[in-house]
């Protein structure tokens, strides 16, 4: 693809692989591609409105979505170690299949429309507020921003080891009350970590705690829950 290429209000059947080579930025504007693979090794800058209804690999790639701008995916993404940017506060993804992350990052200050689901494991730094369900599972996942001002998202801990769900800011507020629930039962392994927060933060409502499974208090030796 050389140093870059844009698409720009143009439809495009894809039948075999579109290829963004590294270093390369392939940008979409009004554009939509269907069919095939879009194998990506740079970068694709969505500046307008754009759907992609491919199968997406990310080899070492990334995706940006520019603010006031919607992404709209057709399969479901595997992040994997990669990262997705969500650069404006109106920068949307919007993926009904979901999305699911190997240790990679949901950055920028933008959202994910309210049919995005999200598994996995890596670092979420958007203030996520929409009515997704998100599942930690096989490993850490980290939110670094306030998540839930307006929105109420269910969260999820799966019953797999080192399931740990994160939270560094404030979950929900006095009158949105996220719901977080641990999927294992006697045998379940999930971790709830609220140690970088004050429980004056905490307003979400525990749900399916049970043995063998812990929430993790910032200076607390022991707690109770209603």
């Amino acid at each position: 693809n050389g140093p870059g290429a844009t698409l720009h209000d143009i439809i495009v059947t894809n039948t075999g692989t579109l290829s963004i080579d590294h270093g390369a930025t392939l940008t979409l504007s009004g554009a939509t591609i269907n069919g095939g693979t879009v194998q990506d090794y740079g970068t694709i800058d969505v500046t307008g409105n754009s759907t992609i209804d491919s199968h997406i690999s990310l080899a070492g790639g990334q995706i940006k979505v520019e603010d006031n701008t919607t992404l709209m995916l057709g399969n479901e993404l595997s992040i994997g170690a990669d990262t997705v940017t969500l650069a404006g506060p109106k920068a949307i993804l919007d993926d009904s299949a979901g999305l699911s992350l190997a240790g990679g990052t949901i950055s920028g200050s933008g959202n994910l429309a309210a049919d995005t689901d999200l598994s996995g494991y890596g670092t979420v730094s958007i203030s996520l507020d929409s009515a997704d369900l998100v599942t930690a599972n096989a490993g850490t996942l980290e939110f670094t921003k306030a998540v839930d001002g307006t929105t109420v998202t269910s969260f999820e801990i799966a019953a797999a080891i080192n399931s740990v769900l994160k939270f560094d800011a404030a979950v929900g507020t006095a009158s949105i009350d996220p719901t977080v629930t641990f999927e294992g039962s006697d045998n379940g392994a999930g971790v709830l970590d609220l140690s970088a927060i004050s429980l004056s933060n905490f307003h979400g409502v525990i749900a399916n705690f049970d043995e063998g499974e812990a929430i993790e208090v910032h200076n607390a030796a022991s707690a109770s829950l209603d």
